[in-house]
């Protein structure tokens, strides 16, 4: 099982590196991935001290499992940090846009004139509606 815990090491280690992403305990994938390399690690350390060829494979099919578990912690990391990037591009975009409508805006304003296309009007008065009930008549 000494080589069994050699991968198990370096599944600890790659799990670390994923950890490194500022959101990364944010995502199901990386909490699935540590727990099962939690999990993995004391079967296979209680196979290696057993002789018994079930906690063998038992071990080896943890391991396998969290083979998986890590690919899948790795891609939801990567895809994290995608849209990281993504969000701060068009965050970026948006703010410039809104910064150039500002001004624009203010620009318009300057020369004390309204928008294209709006006059102003004036307000109507408002007149509101009641249904008032008559009180009922004794019969």
């Amino acid at each position: 099982m000494g080589a069994s815990w050699l991968e198990v090491d370096t599944l600890i280690r790659e799990l670390d590196t994923l950890a490194e992403f500022p959101h990364a305990d944010a995502l199901p994938a990386v909490l699935r991935a540590r727990q099962l390399l939690g999990q993995t690690a004391m079967v296979v350390s209680l196979a290696g001290l057993s002789d018994e060829a079930q906690a063998e494979t038992e071990a080896h099919d943890l391991l396998a499992r969290a083979r998986v578990a890590m690919l899948d912690a790795s891609t939801a990391v990567r895809r994290a940090r995608e849209t990281v990037e993504l969000s701060r591009a068009t965050r970026a975009q948006a703010s410039a846009l809104i910064a150039e409508a500002r001004a624009l805006r203010a620009r318009d304003r300057s020369r004390g004139t309204l928008s294209v296309g709006r006059s102003p009007s004036p307000v109507a008065d408002t007149t509101a509606l009641a249904r008032v009930r008559e009180p009922a008549a004794a019969s």
